[in-house]
């Protein structure tokens, strides 16, 4: 699936952070298997409201008073909350300290490895785990995960908490909860997945010559006859999203007219169709 820089534009995206992010992310997105309707939406769902629309690679930490006893409650009282404020270091070397792998507040691990990339990849023990995927030493150069690799940092934050798969419920309060830990934001990113959805949809749908926006076809065989590039399951699935209205209901009742069950096709992504 493209990420064009006119859907990344309508999704509130500036023009310039659009043509910087368009093709990294379609290739990683391709690559690690969120390449459908639904994955990709549910990703800029949360992708866009994390990094406030591509503009934000690196957590700012930047609260008043009010803020850090708003949000940090549990790290400062009214006292500490007063001597801290507007100190971005300090802050983070505080509330990220003795977890996430990092040392205590002097050894600066906090600030050292607070929130990069676009879903915000925090703590020394995230930074590791990354490196060692990514093939490069993010620990000894942690600034590189803003400046080098914010896209691959959250495509790699997706996959290792298992976020296809509750995309393909459609299931935003668990995406969000696996990303936030809460539902903070839940609003907005409800909206921004709702729209990319509806234009991601809209734009596979064109790629799809001579059909209707439905299926017409009643069963496999008649539409493998009609669409002979679909081979694999995967390809299926792309299709039945296209064809729908880009909701994981809509594809299973597209894939139900077909005689086929969304689930078997989605445990079985890469087999061919004429095999199942």
């Amino acid at each position: 699936m493209e990420i064009s820089e006119k859907i990344l534009q309508e999704l509130g995206v500036k023009r310039s952070l659009a043509a910087e992010f368009a093709e990294p992310l379609t290739s990683q997105l391709n690559q690690h298997g969120i390449d459908t309707v639904l994955r990709c939406a549910h990703f800029f769902g949360q992708v866009l409201h994390e990094s406030s629309k591509l503009s934000r690679v690196s957590e700012n930490l930047n609260y008043s008073k009010e803020g850090l006893l708003s949000i940090f409650s549990k790290y400062f009282n009214e006292q500490e909350a007063a001597a801290y404020a507007r100190q971005r270091e300090r802050i983070a070397s505080r509330v990220y300290a003795n977890r996430l792998g990092n040392g205590n507040e002097a050894s600066g691990d906090g600030w050292r490895y607070r929130g990069r990339g676009l879903i915000q990849l925090t703590g020394k023990e995230n930074y590791q785990r990354f490196s060692d995927w990514i093939k490069d030493d993010l620990v000894a150069e942690p600034d590189k995960v803003a400046s080098q690799y914010p896209v691959e940092s959250a495509v790699y934050f997706w996959e290792q908490n298992g976020l296809n798969a509750l995309a393909d419920r459609d299931d935003i309060k668990a995406v969000t909860k696996r990303i936030n830990g809460g539902t903070h934001g839940l609003r907005e990113r409800t909206d921004l997945t709702n729209r990319a959805k509806s234009l991601l949809a809209t734009d596979d749908r064109s790629l799809i010559a001579g059909e209707e926006s439905v299926i017409s076809a009643t069963s496999l065989e008649a539409l493998l006859a009609q669409q002979p590039q679909l081979q694999t399951c995967q390809d299926l699935i792309n299709y039945l999203y296209a064809a729908s209205d880009g909701s994981f209901s809509g594809a299973c009742s597209e894939a139900k007219k077909l005689g086929l069950d969304m689930q078997v096709l989605l445990d079985n992504r890469t087999t061919f169709v004429t095999d199942l």
